[in-house]
């Protein structure tokens, strides 16, 4: 749980990889996602937040019982703590989600709000989009 220490408001997710999880919320390129929760990291800073490990569940193989019993858990903080910075209400994988439009109407105008020219791109990725890539430097040249 990511618990915000000027508001009291707070962000619950499980994950299967604890550390990589985590790790996100320190690299810049996730920092650029339009999530809600990474949008109040960024207006108050990781420093206004306090990370709570709610409950670590003995790891196994990742099957449908392990997820099963790993949303459950899910659900069981979400209904405990009713935290703010959730979209979702349970505990499920967001593939395959259709947002509400309510929900759509938030992340518009959050992904509004960010300046698109503070984006900065790799030399690599600048130097790709810049390629000509017609003939032999097309990706799909010679793919049937």
């Amino acid at each position: 749980m990511w618990y915000n220490n000027v508001n009291g408001k707070c962000y619950i997710r499980s994950s299967i990889n604890l550390y990589k999880r985590i790790s996100n919320y320190y690299q810049n390129a996730y920092l650029k996602r339009s999530y809600l929760i990474v949008y109040t990291i960024k207006k108050y800073g990781l420093n206004s937040f306090t990370l709570i490990i709610l409950e670590i569940i003995e790891k196994m193989k990742e099957d449908s019982n392990s997820r099963l019993l790993r949303l459950n858990r899910e659900d069981y903080y979400l209904l405990t703590y009713l935290p703010e910075y959730n979209i979702l209400e349970k505990g499920t994988s967001s593939l395959n989600y259709k947002h509400t439009i309510e929900a759509k109407a938030k992340i518009r105008l959050a992904a509004l709000k960010i300046d698109k020219n503070t984006i900065i791109y790799s030399k690599k990725f600048l130097y790709n989009k810049n390629k000509n890539k017609s003939g032999n430097n097309n990706p799909m040249y010679g793919k049937k």
